[in-house]
């Protein structure tokens, strides 16, 4: 086995160019992809104060949005190998958030599993929080971030899973 060797400088040169051509060839194919992607499913984080006073409690509210005729499986999908809707949020010091609450899924008779009942989400849903701000939480305005992850579905075709920025 032959292996061809250059110096450190001309490693990372090589390694460039590489890089480079590579995103060159295939960021267009990638964005025209996303672009002929239906945007399904958005969201709308809401809490339920504006400000947050150190050592309280508050409620968070993802509403997400299907577009007619998708769907997208519940948190806990009717077969194991379809992908759960789960929502992750990320907190930060002085933020505690509680296990997401999911609301109870449709169950409806699908064609691609022979009309079989699958539990999902339709039209608009809501994932419910609790989160705590701690006696350390950092005064000043603080965000929360968290993604939706789901996989939308039609009658006859699933997109790819996504995630969605809360």
């Amino acid at each position: 086995m032959r292996f061809l060797l250059f110096p450190e400088s001309q490693l990372w040169v090589v390694l460039i160019v590489l890089t480079t051509a590579v995103t060159a060839v295939f960021t267009p194919f990638s964005r025209s992809l996303a672009q002929d992607e239906p945007v399904v499913v958005t969201v709308k984080p809401v809490l339920s104060i504006d400000k947050v006073p150190q050592g309280s409690q508050f409620q968070v509210a993802v509403v997400a949005t299907i577009a007619p005729g998708y769907h997208v499986n519940a948190h806990i999908p009717s077969e194991k190998y379809l992908i759960p809707t789960d929502l992750k949020l990320t907190p930060f010091k002085g933020l505690t958030v509680e296990p997401a609450l999911y609301p109870t899924p449709i169950q409806k008779a699908m064609e691609f599993v022979e009309g079989k009942k699958l539990a999902l989400y339709e039209g608009k849903f809501v994932i419910g929080l609790i989160a705590r701000a701690g006696k350390d939480l950092p005064v000043g305005r603080q965000t929360l971030k968290g993604t939706l992850r789901y996989q939308a579905c039609n009658d006859q075709v699933c997109l790819p899973p996504d995630d969605i920025p809360v």
